[in-house]
This record gives structure tokens, C-alpha cells and sequence, in this order.
């Protein structure tokens, strides 16, 4: 306690207290303190003055003895930290010089406190300070350590802003880039995604705030991470970490978050896409400590078919099915499936202006369409294939790959048997029997007739 209680006199913490020492009536003593602060760019530091300092000296003008009192007007009643003892502020057992990075701490000093400048910039000084005990407020929200115990205090503003990492790493029927930012997915897949958080030491109130589109479908139980609150409120994923597990943060480190995505049937189709963004706050400043967003996106494809005869006219009454890898395309609440039999596929029909409604919800692949319905008084279309392509090298996905389209052309007529096929053979050898019965019938006349004669 008593070790606290000296460590406290001479330090400022971050976001901390620093007590400055006071002059005596000797010539050569100072009359006022600074405190200068080595912080980092567009950050904002706040000094806040806690308790007044009675300060005695040496000849030589250097600091003999400080002790703490209380502004007029203030009180510690119930405060966690500080207490009065014999009319002097001291420290409560048990407390030491990382009291300052308590979240709650640092709620009760600014406001307990009073203000005394604000500044913005890598490099601030406050100057002119009556003696006391100050509270330097940082808006990065972490730990500052302070070396000096003389007048002119100086801190510096060790800590480095966290940041964000965010990618696809998987997908149940899709593909992902090789960056991880974009993938294909069928309605109905499941997405893994991956958020890191390149956490710092002195960590406090990290916030992971991830906005999900309407097209994807995330539950608190789909999510994987260890010492946080895990909350979902209609499209907002929040990942609150814990005291405890930040205040274990030493040294640089990295925090992993995943969770799963289904791809739902409101999905956007085409390359608009289905981006959800992550983004990271920190410290007690959330609107000014906030990573950049980062987006990882979810594409899907469909394939949309016109229906027309020969001469370019619309052809009702068409019905398609699609097949891929021997099975068939089905469509239900927003999901795709595959089927082993055409019976019990999706199958679209063609309407008087000859189109077919899309094929929806498609990942990446090659894509057979079969006419199964073939109007009447027309041949069944030859086969057509369509591919959607997964991403390319750059991660470019736009409608010309994601928007497939065909125009399928009927012939009027019923379609004849292939030259050499069974039926002609049987025209074959109706036509030869008939030129040898032709024959032998030409003969037997001939001879009635020479008998009659």
C-alpha cells in the first residue's frame, strides 16, 4: 500500500494523474508546471485537474514532500479509488497506478475533474498548471505510461490504433476470390466469414460492429468468439470484448471472430451484390476512434431464357428446366437445391411474350438448359449451355457473368427420323415390297393372258 501510495505521488497514468510539483518561496524555484505530451496524429488530448497539491522544497529548489487536498466543492463519497485520511486525499488499499484505465475511472475523473484544455496533434503542451494532481485524457483510449516527477512532465502516448481485417473463407456451394473479399453462393449456401482484430496493448472498449445486408442471414449462435458479448439486432452484428479479456492484452495480438452467413432468398442478383462492412471502435471517443470499414461481398447469378420460333416471334407454353452435373435445378423458400430426377425439378414456362421467369439464387458453374415442355406443333429446342464464372484474378464480378440470358429457337413441324434411323429403314423396305409386288403382279398377268389366248 505504501508503494501505491508513492507511485501514485510521482505518476501520471494514462489517461491518468500527474502530480506536479510545487515551488517554495526560494528564488529559484518554479512558480507554475507544464505537462507535454508525445502522442499520435489526430488524436486529441484533455487535461483535467483532480486534486490541488501542497508542496514543500529543499534549498536546492527540488521537491521535498507533496500531499493532496480536495478542490472546494468537491467530495469523495463513495468514490472506488481515492478516499480522505487526516484531510489529505490518498489512494484506497489496494489501488495502484492502473486504476486509469477502468473504463468507470475514467467516466468518474472527467467528470469529477475539472477541464482545463483540450489540444489536438501529435506533439501538445499545457502550460502555466497550478500544482496538483491531473488526469490526461486521451482519445485513443488506452494506457499512457509517464517517466517524469519534475515540473515539466512529459508523456508519451505509447499505443498504436487497433485495426481491422475482414474476408470470406468459405462457401458451402459458391466459390470465393483468392483475396477472400467476393464470392458467388447459391440461395439457400452458407458463408464463412472471418474478422480479425489486430488488438494493442492498454486495449479498452473494443467494439466490433458488423452491418448485414437484407440477402444474408446471421444468428448469434452462428458466431465464434471467445471473451466478448455477441449481440444481433435485426441486420447489426455487435461483438462487445470484455474487460478482462482486453485487459490481458500485453503486447500486440491478434483476436479472431468468424460466423456464418445463409444466403437468403432476398439476396440481390447481379453486381450490386450483398456487401456487408465491418467496422472497429476503441476507447472512450467511438466517434473519432473508428477503423476504416471493411467489405466483404456475396454475388449470385441467374439465368433468364426468351422463348421464340424461327422467324424471331414469341412462343408460348415452353417449359425449361436446368440441369447441372446429372441433377436439376429446385427452387423453394428462397433456396436452391438439386434433385436427381427432371420430374421433380423447377420447371418455368414461357408466356405469350416468350419469356421464361428467371432462373434465380445460381453460384458459379456450367448449366444445361432442357426444354421438357415442348409446344405444341413444334421440335424440342437443341440444348443450350450457359457458364457463370467465378470471380476473376482482380475480384471483378459484373451482370455480363452474373445476368446470363438466352433466346431458344423452336422449329414448327414434328420432327422426322434421322437418315439410317429404324423408322426410314421401315419406309425402305415398305417402298422394295412394294416394287416386287408391283412386279410379280405385271408378271401374272402377262401369263393369264397368253392362256387365254
Amino acid at each position: 500500500m505504501k508503494k501505491a501510495k508513492k507511485v501514485l505521488s510521482v505518476v501520471l497514468v494514462a489517461m491518468m494523474a500527474f502530480a506536479l510539483t510545487a515551488v517554495t518561496a526560494f528564488a529559484a524555484a518554479p512558480t507554475t508546471g507544464s505537462i507535454e505530451v508525445t502522442g499520435k496524429e489526430d488524436q486529441t488530448y484533455t487535461l483535467y485537474k483532480l486534486f490541488d497539491a501542497q508542496i514543500t522544497f529543499k534549498e536546492d529548489g527540488t521537491q521535498r514532500a507533496i500531499a493532496y487536498t480536495l478542490p472546494e466543492g468537491k467530495s469523495l463519497d463513495g468514490n472506488t479509488w481515492f478516499e480522505v485520511k487526516d484531510g489529505f486525499v490518498v489512494a484506497k488499499e489496494g489501488v495502484d497506478t492502473d486504476w486509469a484505465k477502468d473504463p468507470e475511472a475514467i467516466a468518474w475523473a472527467k467528470e469529477f475533474g475539472t477541464k482545463v484544455d483540450s489540444k489536438e496533434g501529435a506533439s501538445v503542451k499545457f502550460e502555466g498548471l497550478e500544482f496538483g494532481y491531473y488526469f490526461v485524457d486521451s482519445t485513443l483510449g488506452a494506457f499512457i505510461s509517464v517517466t517524469s516527477d519534475n515540473v515539466e512532465g512529459k508523456v508519451v502516448d505509447k499505443n498504436e490504433a487497433p485495426s481491422i481485417t475482414k474476408v470470406i473463407t468459405a462457401v458451402s456451394a459458391g466459390s470465393v476470390d483468392k483475396e477472400g473479399a467476393n464470392a458467388i453462393a447459391e440461395m439457400g449456401a452458407t458463408v464463412t466469414f472471418k474478422i480479425t482484430v489486430a488488438a494493442q496493448a492498454g486495449a479498452e472498449n473494443y467494439v466490433v460492429t458488423d452491418t448485414i445486408p437484407a440477402g444474408l442471414t446471421v444468428t448469434e449462435a452462428d458466431v465464434t468468439v471467445d471473451g466478448a458479448d455477441v449481440a444481433v439486432s435485426g441486420q447489426t452484428l455487435t461483438i462487445t470484448f470484455k474487460k478482462d479479456t482486453l485487459d490481458a492484452i500485453t503486447k500486440a495480438d491478434e483476436i479472431e471472430i468468424t460466423y456464418n452467413a445463409v444466403v437468403n432468398g432476398d439476396a440481390v442478383i447481379g453486381e450490386e451484390g450483398n456487401a456487408n462492412s465491418a467496422v472497429l471502435t476503441w476507447g472512450h471517443d467511438n466517434d473519432k476512434n473508428k477503423s476504416e470499414a471493411q467489405v466483404a461481398t456475396v454475388y449470385t447469378a441467374q439465368i433468364s431464357i426468351k422463348k421464340t420460333d424461327v422467324s424471331g416471334s414469341d412462343l408460348a407454353e415452353a417449359g425449361f428446366v436446368i440441369e447441372k452435373d446429372g441433377k436439376y435445378y429446385k427452387f423453394e423458400n428462397g433456396v436452391v437445391s438439386w434433385v436427381d430426377s427432371m420430374d421433380d425439378a423447377t420447371e418455368k414456362f414461357s408466356g405469350e411474350d416468350g419469356a421464361v421467369e428467371a432462373f434465380v439464387g445460381l453460384a458459379d458453374g456450367t448449366y444445361n438448359l432442357v426444354e421438357k415442355t415442348v409446344p405444341a406443333g413444334f421440335s424440342k429446342m437443341d440444348q443450350q449451355t450457359i457458364t457463370v464464372k467465378a470471380a476473376d484474378e482482380d475480384g471483378a464480378l459484373t451482370d455480363a457473368n452474373l445476368k446470363q440470358s438466352a433466346t431458344v429457337e423452336n422449329k414448327a413441324g414434328v420432327a422426322l427420323p434421322e437418315t439410317g434411323a429404324l423408322g426410314t429403314t421401315i419406309f425402305y423396305i415398305i417402298g422394295v415390297l412394294a416394287i416386287l409386288g408391283a412386279g410379280v403382279f405385271m408378271v401374272t398377268n402377262k401369263r393369264i393372258a397368253k392362256e387365254e389366248i
